[in-house]
């Protein structure tokens, strides 16, 4: 009878067989080879120290753990108090000086939010601030004063519900970027030709841009447009916005239409994701009209705010990282600022300025919120808070008709 058991080597043999059909079926039938994530190298605390200003981080964080001893949140963090948070990493940052920063989770692809610490060690942290929601998307934004020489640790965390109703959070892809709040500077639009001049510090003197864009009877409006971190000019005319991406000579980037004659226009980030947009504001019934998208279409939000006659302003008056509105009262120089996009009373009411004045709103300062000033006969009277008082800030640019304007022209601190 002939020897039916298999060769010494054929178990090796139908491995290697098995193996390669695996593979075969794999690569030709549409199956797929599992690759998992790699834990994130700032996964525990203190996690990656940040040594340049700006920073940006790309890293996915679904391999992220959480650590026993990580912190919960002692305060509520837009209205809710926080659950620990779930797929976290860490961050430490120490300014060489007294600075004010920002940090954001714009562009990521999951749920987050942002814990800001001092201290040593996971049990022996202290508190400093917090932000969850900063837009429809639920990433975070927040701005805060660092102190020279202290080392803050910035958590960012998946968002695992409140305390009691705790979720889990996948994770996803993380963008992270920490940055020097800019300060505002003022300029001035001549309506009678279209003349544009811009100056990178808050005093008297000479224009450090100079350049005519628009046409007389024009009314100017000024944002960052492309989201680079600075602002530049437009011009609204008949019902037409003519917004361009430099502050220098040449033709309309974006051109659309929205409002309609005799409205005012207005920009801001109305949504927090770091790219300001148009809106008007219709004086002759108190309305506001906001758009998400530099582009023609419906109102994104659209509610009634002030009187007949008033101006409408905006701006951050809560360092939120979320413009909203207020108007400006031309009659009696009174003041009303809302930190929502709506109806309702004003959160700040206060009185700036003289009847006849033109209001103008920044972050004179950089602290990350946007306060009040007004134009008098060719006059900045600049505050640093939105609270009544003199101007901590005056000086004289342009001339007397001349339209006030403010942004960060330059895109430095």
């Amino acid at each position: 009878m002939k020897d039916l058991r298999y060769p010494p080597n054929s178990k090796k043999v139908l491995q290697f067989i098995l193996l390669l059909a695996i593979l075969l079926f794999n690569f030709s039938s549409g199956g797929t080879v599992a690759v998992h994530a790699a834990v994130p190298s700032n996964d525990n605390f203190p996690g990656t120290t940040i040594t340049v200003n700006p920073y940006k981080n790309l890293v996915d964080t679904t391999a992220a753990t959480e650590e026993p001893n990580d912190p919960l949140v002692p305060v509520q963090c837009n209205g809710r108090f926080l659950a620990k948070g779930r797929k976290t990493v860490w961050y430490t940052y120490t300014p060489g000086v007294n600075q004010p920063l920002t940090v954001d989770t714009l562009g990521s692809s999951y749920d987050t939010y942002i814990a800001i610490w001092t201290g040593t060690a996971l049990n022996n942290l202290t508190y400093v601030a917090c932000n969850d929601d900063i837009d429809v998307n639920l990433q975070s934004k927040l701005t805060f004063t660092a102190q020279a020489g202290i080392a803050y640790h910035i958590e960012v965390a998946g968002y695992g519900g409140t305390v009691g109703n705790e979720q889990p959070n996948p994770g996803g892809n993380l963008v992270f970027n920490l940055g020097l709040v800019r300060a505002d500077t003022t300029g001035v639009f001549r309506p009678s030709n279209g003349l544009l001049y811009l100056k990178n510090a808050n005093t008297s003197g000479f224009a450090d841009v100079a350049i005519n864009y628009g046409l007389g009877g024009d009314y100017p409006v000024v944002g960052d447009w492309d989201g680079n971190g600075t602002a530049t000019i437009g011009v609204y005319r008949n019902g037409q916005f003519l917004l361009r991406n430099s502050n220098t000579l040449g033709f309309a980037d974006l051109v659309f239409a929205f409002g309609t004659p005799g409205d005012q226009p207005i920009a801001g980030d109305w949504n927090g994701d770091g790219i300001d947009t148009i809106g008007i504001y219709r004086p002759s019934t108190g309305q506001f009209l906001l758009r998400n998208s530099n582009t023609s279409g419906v109102p994104a939000v659209s509610f009634f705010l002030g009187n007949v006659g008033d101006v409408g302003i905006a701006g951050d008056w809560n360092g939120d990282g979320i413009d909203t509105t207020g108007v400006f009262r031309p009659s009696n120089g009174v003041i009303f600022l809302k930190n929502a996009n709506s109806s309702g009373f004003a959160d700040v009411a206060l009185n700036y300025g003289l009847a006849g004045d033109r209001p103008v709103t920044g972050d004179w300062n950089g602290d990350g919120i946007d306060t009040i000033g007004v134009y008098r006969n060719a006059q900045f009277l600049l505050r640093n808070s939105n609270t009544n008082g003199f101007a901590n800030l005056v000086f004289a640019l342009g001339n007397p008709g001349d339209m006030p304007i403010a942004g960060d022209w330059d895109g430095l601190p």
